[in-house]
């Protein structure tokens, strides 16, 4: 994109939000450092283009280290809301980050929302649905969503006034994590980070510890462990919320290994399937891979400046605990195990 470009999509989000007059509601899916950074630099945006009234609700667990670490050192706890804290208002200005669907399966509580009012604003960096209710909606696929924010931070014309260096280390870890430690991020990542990790310092952020479950999970993960020709998938069984990310953490790992292309990792959590899959190489979209075998609204995908893909689901499996005791969890658990096991090799 070019300058002049970047100067009129600005212009327009400027207009855009100018012309609007009710309270802002900036949603985050599902917590990372990526949904945080992106939500709270718009947060800020916003309250710079003289929007006084500017919500953050989020939905999900707050369960991995990273997240706390983000969250308590800034507090970030009594700087947004969470769904069920959330009261929708007539005149609300929707604006979804981090996500472009409004069938997102992360965000279930906000299907009825979403029913009556469309995001307004969407700023994202997977592929997602198609809005064309005359709203702002920028979705492409970067290393992370928080780029695009600091870039239209950039655009504006803004700047962080000194109580607000929390929101550049916020930003900076988003790019950063979202690149894989910068490892796959595009030019453009690496500007808005090298912009906005000025001054500051991430590195209590991104060398934390880890659990002793994280282990137990990675071994349970490997010990499970299922492969044919080029793909693979493996299981964690039944974990806690607070372990969520540990999916993802452990698909990302898997896919590293050579001869692998595709990797599915799945658990389930709280009555849902969550899964995560990888693809490497141009060749396999990860995207088209979600939409042919999970149902519509289930999952999401990009693809990431390196070529490799990332994508993710959520499938709920039933309501409740009733179905759940010592001697259906291994029933269940195979069972999902067996339907995976179709969905990568049967393919």
């Amino acid at each position: 994109m070019s300058a002049e470009e970047r100067q009129t999509r600005a212009q327009k989000f400027r207009e855009f939000v100018t012309s609007k007059t009710g309270r802002f509601v900036i949603i985050i899916a599902q917590i990372d450092p990526d949904a945080l950074g992106v939500a709270f630099m718009l947060w800020y945006i916003l309250k710079n283009l003289g929007k006084d009234d500017v919500v953050v609700i989020y939905a999900g667990p707050v369960g991995h280290p990273q997240n706390r670490a983000l969250i308590n050192r800034f507090g970030l706890c009594q700087k947004m809301k969470t769904v069920s804290a959330y009261k929708h208002e007539d005149g609300d200005i929707l604006c979804l980050v981090d996500s472009s669907s409004v069938s997102d399966a992360r965000i279930p509580a906000f299907k009825d929302i979403f029913a009556k009012s469309a995001p307004q604003i969407v700023i994202d960096h997977h592929r997602g649905d198609t809005f064309n209710n005359g709203g702002f909606y920028w979705i492409e696929e970067v290393g992370a969503a928080s780029t695009l924010a600091v870039e239209l931070f950039q655009d504006l014309g803004l700047r962080l006034d000194e109580d607000y260096k929390w929101i550049a280390i916020t930003s900076a870890v988003g790019i950063y994590t979202d690149t894989k430690d910068l490892d796959s991020a595009s030019e453009r990542d690496l500007l808005a980070y090298s912009f906005i990790s000025k001054g500051v310092s991430i590195t209590p952020f991104v060398k934390y510890k880890l659990p002793a479950s994280h282990f137990t999970n990675m071994a349970r993960a490997l010990n499970n462990l299922s492969a044919s020709g080029p793909r693979a998938v493996t299981g964690l069984g039944f974990i806690s919320s607070s372990s969520a990310d540990d999916v993802a953490i452990i698909a990302d790992y898997l896919i590293r290994r050579e001869e692998y292309n595709l990797v599915l990792v799945w658990a389930i959590i709280e009555g849902v399937v969550r899964l995560s899959v990888r693809t490497s190489g141009v060749g396999l979209s990860v995207d088209e891979f979600l939409k042919a075998h999970l149902p519509e609204g289930s999952s999401g995908g990009k693809l990431a400046p390196d070529g490799h893909g990332e994508g993710g689901g959520s499938l709920h499996l039933f309501d409740g605990d009733f179905w759940v005791s010592p001697a259906t969890r291994p029933m269940i658990e195979q069972a999902v195990g067996e339907r995976m096991k179709e969905i990568i090799f049967k393919d």
